[in-house]
């Protein structure tokens, strides 16, 4: 996929893998079901991990705990919503390459591992801005069980250990441990809805066009180089993708073609064609037309 262009084939198929999943969602009788115990994580090796180079990413959705929850049908109106939401940020980050991590309820954590297809950190940034650009098209679903979402994406990058911690045939869960992952949850509290908010190493990893979308946030961050004392900086990525746009071979292929013109209409007494051979009048007209002319 060509993380570095947001195009209007992605975009379709976008809208409607987002119109089958919440078609599937509104059809279900009972989203939430009596139960006694909770749901258990699939058992996996506990305590193994793997160092990478990677950027993490949180999303956070704003104002999350003002929404109305208290009654059963809010619960369950809520619940849709969020299913359509992040059935569809899960898939983009798929879309880009990335791992998610951990939903929190009201955000996620997903990482970027560096590979073939570029460095991990820029993946995430096109990443991110393929969320801002899905929400105008979530809206449409969730508005039918909830007001719409505003959210915001923190972002930095470094090598991080991904490991599966917990306790054998008990709870485990897969962890990005890492002073990086650190940073990018404490960028959060920087970032207003609707904004993408990245560390330095995240802005010196992309390439230079990318670079000048880059604004430093004036003040302390919380955290510092160990080896120099200076502040680690923070940065607005104020950027966001290009409305695409239908391209022309798909816009004939979609455009109704009329038929062209037979050349000779069969008669009929509505008319004839442009190209029809003239009818003779019969003979008694001619008769009149002559005789008009000789007065």
């Amino acid at each position: 996929m060509a993380f570095q262009q947001y195009d209007w084939k992605y975009q379709q198929e976008r809208k409607r893998r987002i119109a089958y999943a919440a078609t599937k969602i509104a059809e279900r009788d009972e989203a939430v079901r009596a139960g006694r115990v909770v749901p258990a994580n699939a058992e996996l090796p506990i305590g193994t991990g793997r160092r990478v180079q990677a950027a993490v990413l949180f999303l956070d959705i704003c104002s999350f705990t003002t929404r109305p929850s208290n009654t059963e049908d809010e619960q369950e109106d809520l619940l849709r919503a969020l299913s359509i939401f992040f059935t569809e940020m899960f898939r983009i980050v798929k879309d880009y390459g990335g791992d998610v991590e951990k939903n929190t309820g009201d955000g996620l954590m997903a990482y970027f591992a560096d590979n073939g297809d570029g460095n991990g950190a820029e993946r995430a940034v096109a990443c991110a801005m393929t969320m801002m650009a899905s929400n105008a098209e979530l809206t449409p679903h969730v508005l039918k069980t909830a007001a719409p979402f505003e959210f915001r994406i923190a972002i930095d990058y470094g090598p991080i250990t991904v490991a599966q911690i917990g306790a054998p045939r008990g709870f485990g869960s897969i962890v990005a441990i890492g002073v990086t992952a650190n940073i990018a949850n404490k960028m959060l509290r920087f970032a207003k809805g609707n904004q993408i908010v990245i560390g330095e190493q995240v802005g010196r990893a992309l390439s230079q066009p990318w670079q000048q979308f880059c604004r430093m946030f004036n003040q302390e961050t919380g955290f510092v180089y160990l080896e120099t004392g200076a502040t680690y900086p923070y940065y607005l990525f104020d950027a966001h993708w290009k409305q695409p746009t239908m391209p022309l071979s798909e816009l004939l292929a979609s455009a109704p073609i009329p038929p062209p013109p037979s050349l000779f209409a069969p008669p009929s007494d509505a008319g004839r064609s442009l190209f029809s051979p003239p009818r003779k009048p019969s003979f008694p007209l001619m008769m009149e037309i002559l005789a008009g002319k000789k007065k």
